[in-house]
């Protein structure tokens, strides 16, 4: 990586630069000063690339300031003279090991820092991002988070559903509809009555699970497989069974693949799903016109009808029409779909499921179906 060429004091610098006493998501103020955040990084002096390119955007700061003070007819001092960003380690803390054999740069700012993950994407919420140490902040290793938060989010089927909420201090108050007005026959001409909603608001405590693996040194050093997906994959099985009681159903001890069931259906016909697991699974129905059918003309309906669910926008032969627990959303060909009305994403043991075409035409189904079981202790 070069200096921008728009702005020669801006650098770059290598992938071997640590940060020290890091103050990058909340501003610290020191002495009673202005609260800033702030940066102390350290740079290897084996890293002559971007010490050189520091080095180049200090002169080219210099030059910049030179020329602003000779034009208001002031006298500059040479730059050797003057102090500046980049300083020796070995020469102004010989006493901190973390300095040895390294210059180090002190950034501060009363903005805060934009901060990026591998992809460039901002980081918004710093939680499973920023640790802090006897020296300062350290980074989690982006790539390893992400895959233990998709490890969760495969091995914990409510992940997949539910509204996942992060919170930083440890309690989350939610706004809810406490009751709800009514509606009334009136006269003609007759007075409106009065029928409020009424709100309040419900708190969510924030529960900490834990869990450790022993690893020796050897065994990372001489590992011939892939040991980090391993243990993030294995702190993902051992939480997300945790966390919700429940996981994939188990035979003879290998997670059973999602069944599947298929089949035509012309005008209106019940499909009963039988469910072998221990407890409700999440569903993904799929249906595929085999001709046209108007708006409002395709429908579902679980039981006896209690959960219906009707999709408001007219068919076209070989779409795919879908309802997904996988996703927690309706789509057509992939594409998110509205739907009214409400449908139970799940099968019990012997679930019914209507499904009902526009008279007369036919469609095939299909059910994709994930058994569930009892999670239990996780040891």
């Amino acid at each position: 990586m070069s200096n921008t060429a728009n702005n020669p004091t801006k650098v770059i610098t290598g992938p071997n630069t640590r940060w020290s006493y890091c103050n990058a998501w909340e501003a610290k103020a020191i002495q009673g000063g202005t609260p800033k955040f702030s940066v102390s990084l350290i740079i290897p002096k084996s890293d002559k690339k971007t010490i050189a390119k520091i080095e180049e955007a200090i002169k080219a700061a210099y030059r910049e300031g030179e020329a602003k003070l000779k034009g208001n007819g002031r006298s500059v001092p040479a730059l050797s003279v003057l102090k500046t960003p980049l300083r020796d380690g070995d020469v102004e803390r010989p006493d901190d090991e973390a300095y040895a054999d390294s210059y180090f740069v002190n950034a501060n700012s009363t903005t805060a820092p934009g901060i990026v993950d591998a992809d460039r994407q901002p980081i918004l919420d710093h939680a499973l991002q920023v640790g802090t140490d006897s020296e300062g902040g350290y980074l989690v290793p982006d790539e390893y988070e992400r895959t233990l938060v998709e490890a969760l989010e495969e091995e914990n089927i409510f992940r997949q559903m539910a509204k996942v909420i992060k919170t930083s201090s440890g309690d989350r108050k939610i706004p809810v509809v406490a009751s709800k007005g009514t509606a009334s026959w009136i006269d003609e001409e007759g007075a409106y009555p009065e029928s409020d909603d009424s709100f309040g608001q419900v708190s969510i405590g924030a529960y900490k699970l834990g869990t450790m693996i022993k690893v020796s040194e050897e065994l990372l050093n001489d590992s011939v497989f892939d040991l980090q997906s391993y243990i993030s994959r294995e702190f993902a099985r051992r939480i997300g069974a945790k966390e919700t009681c429940l996981q994939k159903f188990r035979e003879d001890g290998e997670i059973k693949a999602p069944v599947w069931f298929n089949g035509v259906v012309r005008s209106e016909e019940t499909v009963v799903l039988f469910n072998m697991g221990k407890t409700a699974a999440p569903l993904d129905i799929h249906i595929y016109p085999k001709s046209d059918m108007a708006a409002g003309t395709v429908r579902l309906a679980q039981g006896v009808g209690g959960q219906r669910a009707v999709f408001p926008n007219a068919v076209k032969a070989e779409d795919d029409v879908a309802l997904l627990a996988s996703t927690r959303e309706c789509t057509k060909n992939g594409v998110p779909e509205k739907k009214e009305g409400f449908y139970q994403y799940s099968a019990a043991w012997d679930s019914k499921h209507k499904v009902a075409l526009e008279g007369g035409k036919t469609a095939q189904l299909l059910f994709t179906m994930q058994e569930m079981q009892e999670g239990g202790d996780v040891r």
